[in-house]
């Protein structure tokens, strides 16, 4: 409480973030753009990544349009381009929370879910993170498994925190993907692939 009274905690965690961005800041340039659906171009950056993952759900425009149709409007979909091509895309949201149980009154954001090459994965973190920030919100959070998408929020300043999210699969599944101690960090999970953009 006296940290944030005083400003000292903010202040404390700004440095820690800077600390963490320093060297990792993209000098590429990139536009982001917001769309209402997805088309030809998010099947060709599926069919560009699908190979890279040891497990991933499948991410075209048509289970992408069903799990984020247009009528949802709770979400903003963006597309990020750099050096006349598509990076990649993210799922992002923003709600004013009013005494939640995690959150109390914060104004919340949250990346939901995220697609890109692994070189390109820094640049769309940086991308939503950006387009958060320039809606004032107050907290960015996010869910992600996968070691590339892990390390580029680490450059991107973001804190590891605790989870209650648990990764359960069929022993089927795991004889395909191998042992989790060494496959999981090879996994891309996020909130996309769970309950959705719900509670935040």
């Amino acid at each position: 409480d006296l940290a944030a009274a005083t400003g000292l905690g903010a202040a404390g965690i700004g440095l820690l973030q800077m600390g963490k961005r320093l060297g990792h800041a993209s000098a590429r340039t990139h536009t982001v753009r917001e769309v209402d659906r997805f088309d030809a171009w998010a099947d060709d950056l599926w069919s560009e990544c699908k190979g890279s993952y040891a497990m991933i759900a499948r991410r075209d425009s048509q289970e992408l349009n069903a799990l984020y149709p247009p009528s949802f409007e709770r979400i903003t979909r963006l597309r990020i381009e750099s050096g006349g091509g598509i990076a990649g895309w993210a799922i992002v949201r923003h709600t004013r929370q009013r005494d939640h149980k995690h959150f109390g009154d914060l104004h919340l954001g949250s990346i939901v879910d995220c697609l890109a090459a692994d070189a390109n994965a820094a640049l769309v973190v940086e991308a939503a993170t950006e387009f958060l920030k320039g809606l004032r919100v107050d907290l960015i959070v996010t869910n992600q498994t996968h070691r590339t998408w892990r390390s580029a929020l680490k450059q991107a300043g973001y804190l590891q925190g605790p989870s209650n999210f648990v990764l359960a699969i069929s022993r089927p599944l795991s004889r395909l993907v191998g042992p989790l101690e060494t496959s999981a960090a090879n996994i891309h999970i996020n909130r996309g692939d769970g309950d959705g953009p719900i509670h935040l």
